[in-house]
């Protein structure tokens, strides 16, 4: 989960830009015992941005929507 200072950035991918199954149940739970894949909006480095790990899906972040 990003740093207290950083807004999360839900994205529902890896490091490589790939979908992962952590999408608090396809964006529709706000529950706290679900997960979703976030990153750091502010993070300069492209990983970090996509990717910085699981976080419960009760946490209020900016849903990026990605195309492959």
């Amino acid at each position: 989960m990003p740093g207290n200072n950083s807004p999360l950035a839900w994205t529902g991918t890896s490091i490589g830009g790939d979908k992962t199954a952590d999408t608090c149940s396809d964006w529709s739970s706000v529950a706290q015992d679900v997960s979703g894949q976030g990153g750091d909006a502010d993070a300069a480095d492209n990983a970090i941005w996509t990717d910085y790990g699981s976080t419960p899906c009760d946490h209020y972040g900016h849903l990026y929507c990605l195309q492959q």
